[in-house]
């Protein structure tokens, strides 16, 4: 069986139970329809007013991001960090490229003078977990202990989840 928008929340809630400082926000769930990234961080900045807000995206959905609904409105609302796994490199076209390097901070501590429209690319280390492969490991009656929470395992075979 597959999981809901609502089990997937749920999941979620239980992985950061013990890390009180990070927060959920359920507004594409509720949204219904379409989600477009524009419309999410117009919700968050008209929340956040000036302080800074960051998106973080891996390299790949960057070099795509000039295909994303109003891509260039996303650098009026926030700053984006795109995160660099060892083996992967920008592959931006021509506009977007020139669009990010016109961007580019040299580190994150630089985000905090602005609350929006800076970029920073930071190399981060490859952890080989991907949903999918969870959900394979499920699907096989093996266990997935060590790549998600326990709490996360006990809500999987609660509600018989990713089962064949």
């Amino acid at each position: 069986t597959f999981s809901t928008p609502a089990q997937r929340l749920e999941m979620l809630d239980r992985a950061l139970r013990a890390h009180p400082d990070i927060g959920i926000d359920d507004r594409e769930l509720r949204r219904g329809g379409p989600s477009w990234m524009v419309d999410t961080l117009s919700g968050f900045r008209a929340r956040c007013g000036a302080q800074p807000l960051v998106l973080i995206i891996g390299q790949d959905a960057a070099n795509g991001l000039d295909g994303w609904r109003e891509w260039r409105r996303l650098f009026e609302l926030a700053h984006i960090a795109v995160m660099c796994r060892p083996g992967s490199a920008p592959a931006y076209a021509e506009e977007l490229g020139a669009e990010i390097n016109r961007r580019q901070v040299s580190g994150v501590a630089a985000l905090h003078d602005a609350a929006a429209g800076g970029v920073v690319s930071m190399e981060i280390s490859r952890l080989d977990i991907a949903s999918t492969a969870i959900r394979a490991l499920v699907a096989e009656g093996r266990s997935p202990l060590y790549l998600t929470p326990r709490s996360v395992i006990g809500y999987i075979r609660e509600h018989g989840l990713y089962a064949c």
